[in-house]
């Protein structure tokens, strides 16, 4: 009992640290008391019955110690029973890698990532980073909770987090739950309606998410962050993000989802391919599959990709612009997975599109899909004609200026 207040008291602010301690002295003292005068009571029983000074001293000193004390012992350790061994435990947590004793994180500037990374590290990340009111699909502004620029930090009542290394929200609890399967306690203040609404629409506009810990969390976060040159080390988060649901989804989901659940959540092997069966079979579309825009987050975009790579050519051609609209951001999970997907396709169809898009992107001024398309042509080993049309463009008009500027002299 009293371990679990002193969890109820970690888990917040001074108020429930104090309600923690308060109750805590109520407990022992009350015990203390109410244990004491029963040992007391049957002291006085024994010396009434027996009527021996010797065995009533005797009582008097084991009694109430036990009676006193007893209570307290058994508020603080609880009652004895059979313990795990070291090994028993080691085989228990590989099995149900899930419930590994990880310590409640408590909120703060980088809450648990701090410990994680690095502070520093972080920090020297979050330098270059500019953040503003997150604005939700209805158009209304967030007054609390901040967005990146970049769309990989929040920012939320003084704590910096990585969104695609938060699985979960508890708004009951205000619990954040991180891909390694920690907790992150929120500030008491977060329970209130006001801060806790914003988190929650938050969440669900970014599709499906955790409401407790998964299990087998951890462990999956430690079979897919192999090696010091995996996606985690190289901040490839979206990626990391993606791998482990696909592996814990892989392993551990027995039932398949609807069909829809493609734009909320990774879908796993079965699942993506239960899809690709009906398309096949001609019993779903194809284009229903197709809207960018659809999905609500970077990890559910790779199913897209996904279903595009197994449908394979010809039954994947309606998707081609599709591909060509993961190409906006080199940063997120589904860009490399739609440049290999692409490189099945005919020359013919992707070096049409690859025109478009370039004179289209650079017409929009979009720097980023332009330069995602720069890198496709390089894979492709394939020079954009019009890039070099509009170096030639530049070439004759650097030109003529220096001619007028020559004549003026």
């Amino acid at each position: 009992m009293l371990k679990k207040l002193n969890e109820f008291g970690e888990r917040g602010g001074i108020i429930r640290k104090i309600l923690a301690f308060v109750a805590a002295l109520v407990l022992i003292f009350g015990s203390f008391a109410i244990g004491f005068l029963v040992s007391l009571y049957l002291c006085a029983i024994i010396d009434e019955t027996i009527g021996s000074a010797a065995l009533t001293m005797l009582s008097v000193f084991t009694l109430l110690p036990i009676g006193g004390l007893g209570p307290i012992l058994l508020l603080a350790y609880g009652l004895p029973g059979k313990h795990k061994s070291r090994k028993d435990e080691k085989e228990y947590y590989s099995a149900f890698s899930a419930s590994l004793p990880l310590k409640v994180n408590k909120f703060g500037e980088l809450p648990h990532f701090g410990k994680m990374f690095g502070s520093l590290w972080l920090k020297e990340l979050l330098r270059d980073e500019v953040f503003h009111r997150y604005t939700y699909q209805s158009g209304k502004e967030a007054r609390f909770l901040k967005v990146s620029e970049s769309g990989k930090w929040i920012s939320f009542l003084g704590g910096y987090l990585p969104i695609d290394l938060i699985i979960g929200y508890n708004k009951g609890k205000a619990e954040l739950y991180t891909v390694d399967g920690n907790t992150i306690l929120l500030p008491f203040i977060a329970q209130s309606t006001i801060f806790s609404r914003e988190l929650e629409n938050f969440f669900k506009e970014k599709g499906e998410y955790y409401t407790a810990v998964p299990e087998h969390a951890w462990l999956e976060f430690a079979f897919t962050n192999r090696g010091k040159d995996g996606a985690l080390a190289k901040k490839d988060w979206g990626t990391f993000r993606y791998l482990w649901e696909k592996n814990l989804l892989n392993k551990y989901k027995k039932n398949a989802g609807s069909s829809t659940d493609i734009y909320e959540r990774v879908l796993s092997d079965k699942e993506i391919k239960r899809i690709v069966r009906d398309v096949k079979a001609g019993d779903e579309d194809l284009l229903t599959y197709l809207n960018f825009d659809r999905y609500k987050n970077d990890q559910s975009v790779c199913n897209g990709v996904e279903l595009l790579r197994l449908l394979g050519y010809p039954k994947n051609v309606e998707g081609v612009d599709f591909l060509f609209d993961c190409l906006g951001d080199v940063d997120e999970p589904y860009f490399f997975m739609a440049v290999e997907v692409l490189k099945v396709y005919p020359k013919k169809v992707r070096e049409e599109r690859i025109e478009y898009y370039a004179k289209l992107a650079h017409e929009n001024g979009d720097v980023e899909k332009f330069g995602g398309l720069l890198y496709l042509a390089k894979e492709l080993k394939y020079e954009i004609k019009y890039v070099d049309k509009m170096k030639k463009m530049e070439d004759k008009k650097e030109e003529e200026n220096g001619l007028y500027q020559a004549s003026r002299c």
